[in-house]
């Protein structure tokens, strides 16, 4: 058994989470179903949603991986581009996935980088936090809509702790 750290409340449980990307993948599989689909998976938090995903999608995807870097430790920063996806974008519709979409200043750079080469540049999220949004960006597909707390679980951490929880849970009170 994990010990989650105290101050953590249970926010989104593993069944609402499942039936959540399950209605990401419909839409997924009406809007792509005959595109050239490439997933971009940003890197680490956004790995579990991108194969929840790539399981429940019925057309073919190529798969390429972003890593890029904003957060030290709870603060925002620069962005730090620690490993470049690889595979050729042309004519394709790539799909930028990810954990979580909070104040989108990565997701706009990562839309700007990918736009110069793909045919479509969509994003995917497991969950949206809008309350503090920096930049005008909204994502294409939306698994969970989530409160501006620090979240941990399904990909999600805490000083690279707690990604592998089923479950979502919230910092009490911030």
């Amino acid at each position: 058994m994990i010990d989650l750290p105290k101050d953590f409340e249970l926010l989104y449980g593993s069944e609402t989470i499942e039936r959540a990307i399950d209605r990401v993948a419909i839409r997924l599989n009406a809007d792509l179903d005959d595109k050239d689909v490439v997933f971009v998976c940003v890197m680490h938090g956004g790995l579990p949603f991108t194969w929840d995903l790539m399981r429940r999608v019925n057309f073919d995807v190529a798969l390429d991986f972003v890593r890029v870097q904003r957060y030290d430790g709870t603060k925002g920063g620069e962005i730090r581009t620690e490993r470049d996806f690889h595979l050729d974008l042309e004519g394709k519709h790539a799909v930028i996935v990810d954990d979580v979409l909070d104040r989108g200043v990565t997701m706009r750079k990562l839309y700007e980088r990918l736009s110069g080469s793909a045919e479509s540049v969509l994003s995917a999220v497991l969950c949206d936090k809008k309350a503090l949004r920096e930049v005008e960006i909204e994502a294409d597909y939306v698994a969970l809509d989530a409160p501006d707390q620090y979240l941990i679980g399904r990909g999600m951490d805490m000083n690279g702790r707690y990604r592998q929880l089923p479950d979502i849970y919230a910092l009490k009170g911030a």
